[in-house]
């Protein structure tokens, strides 16, 4: 099976309709309210204006990007004792083209690396039980995943889809298919094949998938609207992002293990 045509690594991700729809409602209100109190329609309009405001500040705090790098609680790479992975950051950042994303290290036994934050912020977080067992070459191969994202701009709809479910993050599970949903059902496979296309060594991939599948792969350390932001986020997708139906273009864990083996 032979490597895909490039646009997995550089197409940009299409900006989802429903969520630039859902994020229109909050500032929607507030005008439609501020033009019925214009015309005298005084109580209607305040109501209105009331409920765009506090629903465009629900938005902010529960979707808001900067807010939900914010909560995922790990620390800056050391330079010095975490030099192998700043190293493969920043050599695959020049190969893909990539702005340099700030480096944290989340202290947590599972398996697992996500990119997070707005598009002009990224941030990309790999758990101490990542790096503990995966060899360099492995390392570079979920580097280069988490880098294909970028490079396809998957932040900004991953962004647009936190603002959509705004509110709902803070306070239903509910949200979180609704973000894994609108931030693209085959984002993880795209990124597969972009990382895959950048290390030119799928196997490296598939074995670090491998560990993945056979370690933790859910930080415990996550709140509950980092957790349900971000579910669909990670290299190895968190369970509740997990659709109860086959959804056409997605595969699992162990499918994209068998997908690289055959690239």
């Amino acid at each position: 099976m032979s490597l895909p045509p490039a646009e997995p690594v550089v197409g940009m991700a299409r900006p989802p309709a429903a969520a630039i729809a859902a994020i229109a409602v909050a500032p929607l209100l507030f005008v439609l309210g501020a033009v019925l109190a214009g015309i005298g329609v005084l109580a209607l309009g305040i109501v209105l204006l009331v409920l765009g405001l506090a629903l465009g500040v629900l938005d902010y705090l529960g979707g808001a990007p900067s807010r939900l790098a914010q909560r995922i609680p790990g620390r800056p790479a050391d330079p010095e004792s975490e030099a192998r992975l700043v190293n493969v950051v920043e050599g695959l950042c020049v190969a893909i083209g990539v702005s340099m994303p700030e480096i944290r290290v989340l202290r947590d036994p599972a398996c697992n690396a996500v990119v997070v934050g707005g598009p002009r912020a990224p941030v990309l977080c790999c758990t101490s039980g990542l790096l503990d067992a995966l060899d360099r070459m492995e390392l570079e191969a979920v580097v280069a995943h988490e880098l294909a994202h970028l490079k396809r701009g998957d932040p900004a709809r991953a962004a647009l889809a936190t603002l959509a479910a705004g509110a709902l993050l803070l306070v239903s599970d509910a949200a979180t298919r609704m973000v894994a949903h609108l931030s693209g059902e085959d984002r993880e496979v795209l990124a597969d094949i972009g990382g895959a296309r950048v290390t030119r060594y799928p196997p490296a991939l598939a074995a670090a998938l491998g560990k993945l599948a056979t370690n933790g792969t859910r930080p415990a350390a996550l709140d509950a609207v980092a957790r349900r932001a971000t579910a669909g986020w990670w290299i190895a997708p968190l369970a509740e992002a997990e659709p109860r139906e086959p959804i056409p273009g997605r595969l699992d864990l162990e499918l994209r293990i068998a997908a690289c083996n055959e690239l």
